[in-house]
């Protein structure tokens, strides 16, 4: 997964994330992970302004607590397509929730046009865009905002979708 996620110009933030948060490693490995990856812009304006910035440009060691809570929140110890989430969404009886790397939980619907919605601790949503980019190690599904697990960042007041 971070090979492929480190190649691509729209996850620059990303990125910086995991290897500063140490999650390089987990997403190198053979394991099998699930990756809602958020794009660049959609992390600088979830994050309060200045905030972003100083945590990935400036990527202190001291900062590695909060990166690694922001990006582990992101990723699911299983490999789970797309195909795979819809079916457990609907054995769920429309609400799925998945423990992340991080150890809080995120809860994942489908909307009325079938969209996977993921939602996070403070309530937000955010759309599968484009799902099932296979991997070695898992699948990587790109999402339209970025996931803020509670007790980490509070996130903007504005909503912001990198589909608009």
């Amino acid at each position: 997964i971070f090979e492929n996620l480190s190649r691509s110009g729209d996850h620059t933030v990303l990125t910086a994330g995991i290897r500063a948060g140490g999650l390089e490693t987990i997403l190198r490995s053979d394991g099998n992970y699930t990756l809602f990856a958020p794009v660049s812009n959609a992390i600088i304006h979830e994050i309060p302004a200045g905030r972003a910035e100083q945590l990935f440009n400036e990527l202190l060691p001291e900062q590695e607590p909060e990166l690694y809570a922001i990006v582990s929140y992101h990723v699911i110890a299983e490999k789970i397509s797309f195909g795979e989430l819809e079916q457990r969404i609907n054995a769920a009886k429309g609400t799925l929730s998945l423990k992340t790397l991080h150890g809080k939980m995120l809860t994942l619907m489908q909307d009325e046009d079938k969209n996977i919605i993921v939602k996070d601790d403070y309530g937000r949503k955010s759309t599968l865009i484009q799902p099932d980019i296979s991997q070695k190690n898992g699948f990587i599904h790109v999402v339209s905002q970025a996931l803020l697990p509670e007790g980490s960042l509070q996130p903007r007041d504005y909503k912001w979708d990198c589909n608009n």
